[in-house]
C-alpha cells in the first residue's frame, strides 16, 4: 500500500498509562508463535510531569535500545522548554537532534485497517518498535487527532494482538479494538490522521522498508 507522508502536529497528549487495555503483559512469557522486539521492555522509571510522560516514555525506551540510555528528564529538556510533557512534533525534534535512527511514517488516510495490516504489523515483525498516537474512547477531545503516545513492540498472530508499552507496564491490544471506537485506545479520528515513526530496533539496526513513500 503506497500512502502519502504527511507532517502531523498533536496539539496535546497526556498520559493515560494506567488506562485499561486489556491486561498488563508478563515480559518474560512468551507464546508459541508471538513474536517481541528485543530488549524492547519498557521503562520502569515513573517521571511525572504536567500532561504526563508518555512520549518521554517510549523515547527512553528506544533511547537505549539504540545504545543511547537516557533518563525522561533528559529528553523531555532537549524537547522543550516548557514544563510538560512532550507534544507530537517536539518528539520529532528530538529524535532528529539526538541522531536516532527513524522513518516518520506518519499518515492522513481512511484505509486505518489497511494500514495496520501492510504497514505496522510488518514493521513490528520486522524488529522496529514504532512510536504511535492513539484516541482515548470517550473521546474528550474530539478536535484531537491523538490523545496519547504508546510503543509497539510485539505481535501475536494468535490472537491478533499487538503488544505495546505505555508509561512503565506493557500491555497487548487486538487489531480489532485500534479500528473501532469502543471504550479505550483507538487510530480513529476525525481528521483521519495517523502520528507514526519507526525506529531501528539497536545502535547499528536496519529500518524495514515498508512501502511508504514521500510525496
Amino acid at each position: 500500500m503506497k500512502v502519502n507522508l504527511k507532517i502531523l502536529l498533536i496539539p496535546l497528549i497526556f498520559s493515560f498509562n494506567g488506562y485499561t487495555q486489556d491486561t498488563i503483559v508478563q515480559q518474560d512469557t512468551i507464546v508459541p508463535n508471538e513474536y517481541i522486539i528485543p530488549n524492547s521492555k519498557p521503562d520502569p522509571e515513573r517521571f511525572k510531569i504536567p500532561e504526563g510522560n508518555c512520549g518521554e516514555a517510549c523515547l527512553s525506551t528506544v533511547f537505549r535500545m539504540q545504545g543511547k540510555t537516557t533518563p525522561q528528564k533528559k529528553i523531555n529538556a532537549s524537547g522543550t522548554i516548557y514544563n510538560r510533557g512532550l507534544h507530537g512534533s517536539e518528539i520529532k525534534n528530538v529524535v532528529q537532534k539526538k541522531n536516532i535512527i527513524h522513518r516518520d511514517i506518519s499518515i492522513v488516510t481512511t484505509k486505518y485497517s489497511e494500514y495496520v495490516r501492510e504497514i505496522i504489523i510488518p514493521i513490528i515483525l520486522s524488529g522496529n518498535p514504532i512510536l504511535l498516537g492513539v484516541k482515548i474512547y470517550p473521546d474528550t477531545h474530539p478536535y484531537w487527532s491523538a490523545d496519547h503516545f504508546i510503543l509497539l513492540v510485539g505481535y501475536d498472530p494468535n490472537t491478533d494482538k499487538i503488544f505495546y508499552n505505555t508509561g512503565h507496564l506493557r500491555r497487548k491490544i487486538s487489531v480489532n479494538k485500534l479500528l473501532n471506537k469502543e471504550d479505550g485506545y483507538s487510530l480513529l479520528n476525525k481528521r483521519n490522521k495517523i502520528y507514526a515513526i519507526q525506529f531501528a530496533g539497536s545502535p547499528k539496526g536496519k529500518l524495514f522498508d515498508s512501502n511508504i513513500s514521500k510525496p
